[in-house]
């Protein structure tokens, strides 16, 4: 049976269509239908939403994470094609057949099985956005690479001398006028949509440091609230939420 409106506003997961509760009321969102498919790919319930939850200070705190992203997300749908949020709810899904499919296929290919609690698609996904956040930051310390390789050059090759103040204006001019190409934005979406997957598709972020250090605590203040990080930083181990991008070590 086909999928009706009266199952778009649906609250619970029973259901008389074809999409077994998966486009209920907000579960349209594209975190659900891109968990969804990865996890009827993966022939497990790993990636499925998780079951009652421990009523503890930290779940509290991650299932409060969790729903922000989702209303961020659904809230998108609203927004202009072009505007950031939009497009990063484009590339959730985008993520989730580019790469999470690719890791389950891979695993499955070659025999791999896991549990609930195993952390599989989430850990990748995660290592991911920490090589991204690494290549990222070689833009924040290119500038000071930039001057040195073209002082050192000029000099070796008896070119007119660029005094280091000046070279230090151009090098970071042109730093910036990088970091405005397409391509540059395009990649900042791309890494904070694996953000949030991995956030959203991990069945417990709060006993997984590596999707809370280098994919919850980096996303931007305008998803998560103050008082959401705060409630994070209280009741999370000490340094998975930090105030700046997470070290990569």
């Amino acid at each position: 049976m086909a999928h009706t409106s009266r199952c778009s506003g649906a609250k619970t997961n029973r259901c008389n269509c074809s999409c077994n509760g998966e486009f209920h009321g907000v579960s349209t969102g594209p975190v659900r239908v891109a968990t969804s498919l990865v996890a009827r790919r993966a022939g497990s319930s790993y990636l499925r939403p998780a079951g009652k939850q421990t009523r503890n200070k930290r779940s509290r705190a991650m299932t409060r994470a969790k729903t922000e992203l989702e209303s961020w997300l659904v809230a998108a749908a609203a927004s202009p094609p072009d505007s950031v949020s939009a497009v990063t709810e484009q590339t959730v899904g985008m993520v989730s057949d580019a790469v999470a499919n690719a890791v389950v296929d891979a695993l499955n290919r070659n025999g791999y099985h896991w549990t609930d609690a195993d952390h599989v698609v989430c850990d990748f996904l995660a290592a991911a956005a920490r090589a991204m956040q690494e290549l990222q930051g070689q833009f924040d310390r290119a500038v000071a690479r930039m001057v040195s390789a073209i002082l050192t050059t000029r000099r070796r090759e008896h070119r007119s001398v660029i005094p280091e103040p000046l070279a230090t204006v151009a090098a970071q001019a042109a730093v910036n006028a990088l970091t405005k190409l397409s391509a540059v934005r395009q990649f900042d979406d791309l890494l904070r949509a694996t953000r949030i997957l991995a956030v959203m598709t991990c069945p417990a972020p709060e006993h997984h440091r590596a999707v809370v250090l280098y994919c919850l605590s980096p996303l931007e203040k305008d998803i998560l609230s103050d008082a959401t990080r705060q409630a994070l930083t209280d009741s999370l181990p000490r340094g998975w939420m930090t105030s700046k991008l997470a070290a990569v070590n």
